[in-house]
């Protein structure tokens, strides 16, 4: 009984490590920062999980959107989870992290 105790133990910690990965802004906390960023107190922004690539002048793909409602996309952003860092391709804020390749 104790071997499977210790087994089952063993295994949630395996689980979380794996989980733990990440070190970007979760959705919520991305559309906080962003809003923090424009200086916004009272506006409502919601982020979401989306991917896909913006063509023409932009050139690069993208991560997350945020827009007033879910489905209503204003902007696109591309999230390094790994590096824990976010830039806004587009549209192009002065006090928000534009991508590299954007002057």
């Amino acid at each position: 009984m104790k071997l499977r105790a210790s087994a089952a133990a063993g295994a949630v910690l395996l689980l979380a490590a794996c989980g733990s990965g990440s070190k970007g802004p979760n959705n919520e906390q991305l559309a906080s920062q962003v809003l923090a960023k424009l200086g916004a107190r009272s506006s409502t922004l919601v982020c979401w999980t989306q991917s896909g690539y913006l063509a023409g002048a932009f050139h690069h793909a993208y991560n997350r959107t945020c827009g007033p409602q879910q489905g209503s996309s204003s902007i696109y952003i591309a999230l390094d989870a790994k590096k824990g860092t976010w830039c806004v391709i587009t549209p192009r804020y002065a006090k928000l992290p534009l991508c590299p390749g954007f002057g």
